[in-house]
């Protein structure tokens, strides 16, 4: 038969050892709803950004060239993803089960971080061809936050 003290003991280790990792858990996981958050509230301001751009450019009735086009086309896909992660995340706080809303908000942080790598490299390109793009410049440096 075990000793009652060493069982207790053990019990009592396996217990605190359980305790510092959900309280761990339980942090990251408040942190990541915290960052998801932020992050949408910036994708919603980044769709507003975008959405002015996209009519400005409809407004301009000037022809643009190749580039420009797809330029415009790689932005306005982006807006779609945005309107998506908006939609996911609107969809997660209506969520009852605790399970799917953590799967839900990781999915959801790795969909931000996907937007944000692309719209950054769209960010690259614009810079890098800005020169070929006049109507660009005065819009970029007057209207708008991002493009």
């Amino acid at each position: 038969m075990a000793d009652p003290e060493i069982a207790g003991g053990i019990v009592g280790s396996t217990l605190s050892f359980l305790m510092v990792k959900v309280d761990a858990f339980a942090i990251r996981e408040w942190k990541l709803q915290e960052n998801i958050k932020k992050a949408v509230r910036n994708l919603d301001c980044e769709l507003r950004s975008i959405e002015a751009l996209l009519r400005d450019i409809a407004d301009s009735k000037k022809e643009h060239d190749h580039n420009f086009r797809v330029w415009i086309q790689d932005v306005r896909d982006q807006a779609y993803d945005i309107e998506d992660v908006l939609d996911l995340f609107r969809l997660d706080m209506a969520q009852e089960s605790v399970w799917h809303r953590l799967k839900m908000r990781h999915s959801i942080n790795n969909l931000i971080q996907e937007i944000n790598d692309r719209l950054e490299k769209i960010e690259q390109t614009k810079v890098m061809y800005i020169k070929a793009w006049p109507p660009l410049q005065p819009m970029q440096a007057t209207t708008h936050t991002f493009l």
